[in-house]
C-alpha cells in the first residue's frame, strides 16, 4: 500500500461508524479479573507467578487431551525448543505447508535446518498427506501438518503416513482448538502438538504460546531443554501490559476504526525512535541476531498465563458461539452459491469445527473485499499470500513460485469473516456478510 492510499485509508477510517475486526479485546473481563492481572504483574512473588504458570499450562493440557502442556511466549518458540530438543539442525529437513505464517519457516532456519513446503488440500485449507509424501527424503525428520482456521486438516491420514515412514509429526495447531476429526481433537494424533495464543488466535492472551504431547519422554525432555530460558525483559512486559488494557477498552467494533488510527500514529513515531515492537515481529524474516530484540526462546509472563486461565474458564460458552457463527455465515452463504466456493470440509459430518474465521472464495475476491472494507478489517484478512507476515517477501525464507500450487490458487482469492466477536456484534456481522453477497448478484 502506498502511502497515499494509506492516508485514504485512514481518512476514511475517521468517518466509519464501526469496523468489526479480527482481533478482540477483553472487554468482557470483570474489574475482578483485571485487578488480579494487574496483582500479578507489579507482584514479586516468584512462587506465585510459577504457581499461575504451572496451573495455567495444566489447565490447558486438559483442555487439549490427557498430555502434558509447557508454555512460552509465543507457539513458535514452542516448536523451536521441540525442535531442538529432537537434535533437529544442519542438514536436516522438516516439511511445513507452503500456507503458513512466515514465523514457522523462521524457527526451522534459526534452528540450522531447511524448511520444505508442502501443498495443501483446497477442501480444508490444510496440510495434505499426499503433498507431504511427495516432500519426504532421506532428510527429512519432521512433518508439521496445519490446521487451518479452526478446520482440521485430514490427519487421520498424515498421522498414517508418519507412522510407516517413522518420521516425527507434529500439529500446528496455532489456529485451532478443540476442533475435532472423527470424536478427537486436533493436537493430539500426532507426537506433539504447538498451539498460539496470541491476540488474533482462538485463545487470546496477547502474545504467548503452548506446547502439548501425550508423551511424558518427549514432554521431560523438552523441559530439560528448555534449562533456564529467560524471561521477556521487564519494559517488555510493561509494554504488553499495557497494550492488554489498551485492547480491552479499544478492540469493540465502535471504537476500533480510531484504534487503527492510534496505532498507526504511534507505530511510526516508534519507529522512528527506535523503538522495540511490542509483539514478536523481529521473527517476520530470516533469523536475526539484533541485540536489541527479545530472547528467543522466552517464557510466558504470569500475568498473561493469568489471562489464559480466565479465557479457558469462559472457553465452552465462548466455542458454542462460535460454532453457531458458523451455522449462520453457511446458511447465508446459501444465497451466493453460485459466485462463492465454500470449504467442503464445512460440510463433512466427520469434522467438528470450532472456527476462528470463516473462510470462503470468489473469483472476484477484490471486488467484494472493497465493498466489505466498509465495515469488516479487510487489511487483517489471512493468507494472500504462502508465508504471511513476510515484508521481504516468500522467496527470502525458500518458498519459490509455483511450489505449492493449490494454495497460490486460494491465496488469489481467499475471503475471511471474524468468528471471534464482542457480545452482540454476531448478528452485525452476518447481515454485512448476507447484504454484500445479496447486491454482488
Amino acid at each position: 500500500m502506498t502511502k497515499q492510499q494509506s492516508l485514504l485509508y485512514l481518512i476514511r477510517l475517521l468517518k466509519s461508524p464501526y469496523l468489526i475486526g479480527f482481533y478482540r479485546g477483553h472487554a468482557h473481563l470483570t474489574d475482578v479479573q483485571v485487578d488480579r492481572i494487574g496483582e500479578l504483574f507489579f507482584s514479586h512473588d516468584l512462587e506465585l507467578q510459577a504457581r499461575v504458570v504451572r496451573n495455567y499450562e495444566d489447565r490447558f493440557a486438559n483442555l487439549v487431551g490427557n498430555g502434558y502442556s509447557c508454555s512460552f511466549a509465543s507457539g513458535r518458540m514452542a516448536f523451536f525448543s521441540l525442535m531442538q530438543s529432537r537434535g533437529i539442525g544442519t542438514g536436516d529437513e522438516v516439511i511445513i505447508p507452503g500456507f503458513t505464517c512466515s514465523v514457522v519457516a523462521n524457527a526451522i532456519l534459526r534452528i540450522g535446518a531447511k524448511p520444505v513446503y508442502s501443498d495443501i488440500d483446497p477442501d480444508t485449507l490444510g496440510s495434505d498427506a499426499s503433498a507431504i509424501e511427495r516432500c519426504i527424503t532421506s532428510h527429512t525428520k519432521m512433518i508439521v501438518a496445519q490446521h487451518s482456521f479452526g478446520i482440521p486438516c485430514n490427519i487421520d491420514e498424515i498421522a498414517d503416513l508418519a507412522k510407516s515412514k517413522g518420521i516425527f509429526l507434529v500439529e500446528d495447531s496455532a489456529l485451532a482448538l478443540d476442533s475435532r476429526i472423527h470424536g478427537k481433537p486436533v493436537g493430539t494424533w500426532g507426537d506433539a502438538a504447538f498451539f498460539s495464543t496470541d491476540h488474533s488466535k482462538p485463545l487470546n492472551t496477547i502474545i504467548g504460546g503452548m506446547l502439548y504431547t501425550p508423551d511424558k519422554d518427549i514432554f521431560e525432555n523438552v523441559k530439560r531443554t528448555m534449562g533456564n530460558i529467560p524471561d521477556l525483559s521487564e519494559r517488555h512486559q510493561k509494554n504488553l501490559y499495557r497494550r492488554f488494557i489498551y485492547e480491552r477498552k479499544n478492540y469493540v467494533p465502535s471504537r476500533y476504526p480510531r484504534s487503527i488510527i492510534r496505532e498507526s500514529i504511534r507505530d511510526s513515531l516508534g519507529r522512528f525512535f527506535g523503538n522495540p515492537p511490542v509483539f514478536l515481529e523481529r521473527d517476520y524474516s530470516t533469523p536475526s541476531s539484533d541485540p536489541s530484540a527479545y530472547p528467543y526462546p522466552a517464557r510466558m509472563p504470569a500475568f498473561l498465563a493469568q489471562l489464559g486461565l480466565f479465557e479457558i474458564e469462559r472457553w465452552k460458552d465462548e466455542k458454542n458461539k462460535r460454532k453457531m457463527l458458523l451455522r449462520k455465515y453457511l446458511n447465508n452463504a446459501e444465497i451466493a452459491r453460485d459466485r462463492i466456493r465454500i470449504p467442503d470440509a464445512y460440510h463433512d459430518p466427520e469434522k467438528e469445527i470450532v472456527p476462528l474465521r470463516f473462510i470462503f472464495r470468489s473469483p472476484h475476491a477484490d471486488l467484494l473485499r472493497n465493498k466489505f472494507k466498509h465495515y469488516i478489517d479487510v487489511k487483517a484478512m489471512w493468507f494472500l499470500e504462502p508465508l504471511v507476515c513476510c515484508p521481504e517477501g516468500p522467496h527470502i525464507l525458500g518458498y519459490r513460485n509455483g511450489d505449492c500450487t493449490n494454495a497460490e490458487s486460494v491465496c488469489s482469492d481467499i475471503l475471511n469473516m471474524p468468528c471471534v466477536l464482542p457480545e452482540g456484534w454476531d448478528k452485525r456481522a452476518v447481515s454485512v456478510f448476507h447484504d454484500i453477497l445479496s447486491a454482488s448478484k
